[in-house]
């Protein structure tokens, strides 16, 4: 099992080279006190019960950033960063750019790996300065509140409340400090390469032979830190001994590589699992455990070698099943060619733009040639263009048609996957040919290149399809939601969705309550239309979340350039007022 800490090691060296961490950017909005009280009921200039109609109370405000699962309001524990602001002599506060001499927003780095959920910790008090003899007077405390939010490091505005007896209007915005980093902020992203993507995401068999969150804590890290999973959903099943019995059970989609594992000396742990951190076996070190083997594979279902566990009987299906050889399932067609380019600058766009745009071509916007020849293409048919694993794409969009791009979407290879966002200020068009987005479409107030004949400046007629804009989804994805029905934990008035959560938009936040209790006091909140409810296996008890929010799983798909609603394992499932 040493092994674990090596490979453990090794990979993270490997995100220690590309600039691991990231940087908070915490903004207050706004404070209310009613009446500016203290967390004992007495205000705060006054002798009680007289108070002091002329004062407020002398706000400032201790901020911390910890770990979702911690229980305590203990302020010195903030793996994340901690603060405290300038004082502010208003019960009501709306804040500026400077909270006395604190920058607002405040900026703060953390090194530690970013977690899905953080805890807002905030303690208020009310400066009491001297008395008549010039002595320090003890500061009051005003109020405890926290929160626990879903914060991706997208650079996207989050606005978040934070409520008790007073309540706290914040935005807050994280970022890595590496754009080649993943969500965590510590691992490092495969790097876009100018060459057409050849290693597509594959499909690797997850299962165990033994419950994996009975392991030793410290193993139960290393492995959730390279298989990017939650040890808790990994299926325990005698299957796993030989998965290839029945093929297309415990599959995953894995940008990574197939990894098989057999440990203890008897050979009697079977895990098969995605390595998620590489795309290359020969990242992995697998030496140093003489009681573990490992077998590791960059194909689809590379990890379904047939492995005995003693004692344990192999699956009725079929006992004598060999499995077959491995084969590559990506689909059989050669390449296209399609043109790329655009007429502005993609790296000039919103970085979730940015984000959504890489994310369906497979590039990096930093490669895409910048030209007004991408007006007219076929003016010269040779340049510009790029090998294809997928459909060739044209887009137009602001409301005056005046930028267009032109790309290899690489992520499908059937123009009826891709759907668009419905709004009013863009057009695509698709094609699974080679050239397939060669269309004419000229720029308003712009000119062709010169070696262009006058006779190819009138506009091609538009198509009559309806507007639409950037960024584009695929229906693929949208395919991937469950249906209402297909949830166990429907109820009266609720329809539910296994699995998927919305992004922010949390009005309050309850730990250890049931799914039922969760939806009663969505339906005693103003406001509340919909719960999302969660858990994490631990083995020294299991926890339960519930969040309400304000926001309609129709508006999470569109309200924001990156929908809000998606998949999340971490969810048991997310319900909606019916």
């Amino acid at each position: 099992m040493d092994r674990l800490i090596v490979l453990g090691i090794l990979l993270a060296g490997l995100a220690l080279c590309h600039g691991q961490g990231g940087t908070i950017s915490f903004r207050l909005n706004t404070y209310s006190n009613p009446g500016g009280y203290g967390d004992n009921g007495n205000c705060c200039d006054g002798i009680f019960p007289v108070c002091k109609k002329s004062s407020q109370c002398d706000h400032y405000f201790n901020i911390c950033f910890d770990d979702p699962e911690s229980d305590n309001d203990d302020m010195s524990v903030c793996p994340f960063g901690r603060y405290t602001t300038g004082i502010i002599e208003l019960n009501e506060i709306t804040f500026g750019a400077m909270i006395d001499s604190t920058p607002n927003p405040k900026e703060l780095r953390f090194n530690n790996a970013w977690p899905y959920n953080v805890k807002i910790k905030v303690q208020v008090w009310d400066e009491d300065g001297t008395n008549w003899l010039g002595n320090d007077n003890a500061d009051d405390f005003v109020d405890y509140i926290y929160t626990i939010q879903s914060i991706h490091p997208d650079g996207y505005a989050n606005e978040i409340t934070i409520s008790g007896r007073t309540t706290l209007v914040a935005t807050m915005i994280v970022n890595c400090n590496n754009d080649g980093m993943s969500n965590d902020c510590i691992t490092p992203l495969p790097p876009f390469s100018t060459e057409p993507r050849h290693h597509l995401p594959i499909q690797c068999y997850e299962c165990s032979t033994s419950d994996m969150t009975t392991m030793d804590p410290g193993y139960i890290s290393a492995w959730e830190g390279l298989t990017k999973r939650d040890m808790s959903y990994i299926e325990v099943s005698p299957q796993c001994q030989d998965v290839a019995a029945d093929p297309e059970q415990f599959l995953q989609n894995c940008e990574g590589v197939c990894l098989t594992g057999l440990w203890d000396v008897d050979q009697d742990f079977i895990f098969r699992t995605c390595v998620a951190v590489t795309k290359d076996c020969d990242d992995l070190d697998d030496s140093g455990d003489p009681a573990a083997t490992y077998h590791c594979s960059s194909q689809s279902k590379g990890n379904n070698g047939r492995y005995l566990v003693e004692g344990v009987q192999l699956p009725e299906t079929d006992p004598g099943f060999e499995p077959e050889p491995t084969v590559d399932t990506a689909p059989q067609r050669p390449p296209i060619q399609c043109y790329e380019c655009a007429t502005k600058d993609m790296t000039l766009m919103d970085q979730s733009y940015i984000s959504q745009w890489e994310g369906l071509t497979l590039r990096s916007m930093a490669d895409v040639a910048v030209t007004p020849q991408c007006q007219d293409v076929a003016a010269t048919p040779d340049e510009y263009l790029q090998s294809c694993d997928g459909v060739c794409l044209t887009g137009l969009w602001d409301e005056e048609q005046d930028f267009i791009f032109r790309t290899c979407i690489g992520v499908t290879y059937d123009c009826s996957d891709m759907e668009a966002d419905p709004e009013s200020s863009a057009w695509y068009y698709c094609s699974d040919k080679t050239k397939g987005n060669d269309d004419k479409h000229l720029i308003e107030g712009e000119n062709l290149m010169a070696a262009m004949q006058p006779a190819a400046m009138d506009p091609a007629p538009m198509q009559s399809a309806p507007m639409q804009s950037a960024p584009m989804k695929l229906a693929m994805e949208l395919a991937m939601e469950p249906a209402a029905s297909d949830s166990k934990f429907d109820s009266a008035g609720w329809q539910c969705y296994d699995g998927w959560a919305i992004e922010g938009h949390n009005m309050k936040i309850e730990q250890d309550v049931t799914l039922d209790e969760c939806k009663q006091l969505c339906l005693d909140m103003e406001g509340c239309v919909n719960v999302e409810y969660g858990e994490i296996k631990r083995t020294r008890g299991d926890k339960y979340w519930c969040i309400l929010g304000d926001i309609t799983i129709e508006d999470a798909k569109t309200r924001s350039k990156a929908s809000l609603w998606n998949p999340n394992q971490k969810y048991l499932t997310t319900c909606e007022k019916a």
